[in-house]
């Protein structure tokens, strides 16, 4: 089976070339997530101002859904209030990755980056 049978076109590119990809140097905070059932793991880091998301940036090993993710949700939260942001779900993430369904057994895989994401914001939270 082709990867263009697996996933959408939108998926393959974000893997070719990955949005935001790197470590932030000037990050407010970062965070680490894994999905034990396959071995992906992500860590995000987090700039932020005014209870916005300035900038997220991502390393992670995985397969193409949790790096894809990663990087369209690096984009898609620039300028988000935190507040937005924490309340997301796996609808915003199927969307962004134009999924109308995605198996049981990858929804974690989709998750990675929102969960690394959100326990992050958590922590800033945290600190203050």
């Amino acid at each position: 089976m082709d990867l263009h049978e697996l996933y959408p076109e939108l998926v393959l590119e974000e893997v070719k070339n990955p949005q935001n990809r790197g470590k932030l140097s000037n990050a407010d905070v970062s965070a680490s997530e894994g999905v034990a059932s396959c071995g992906d793991t992500a860590t995000v880091y987090v700039q932020v101002k005014s209870g916005k998301i300035q900038q997220m940036a991502w390393e992670a090993e995985g397969c193409a859904i949790s790096r894809a993710g990663l990087s369209l949700l690096s984009v898609a939260v620039e300028n988000q209030p935190i507040k937005k942001v924490e309340k997301w779900t796996i609808r915003e993430m199927l969307s962004l990755l134009h999924l109308k369904q995605i198996s049981p057994g990858r929804e974690q895989c989709l998750m990675l980056g929102l969960r690394a994401l959100q326990r992050a914001l958590t922590q800033l939270s945290i600190s203050k």
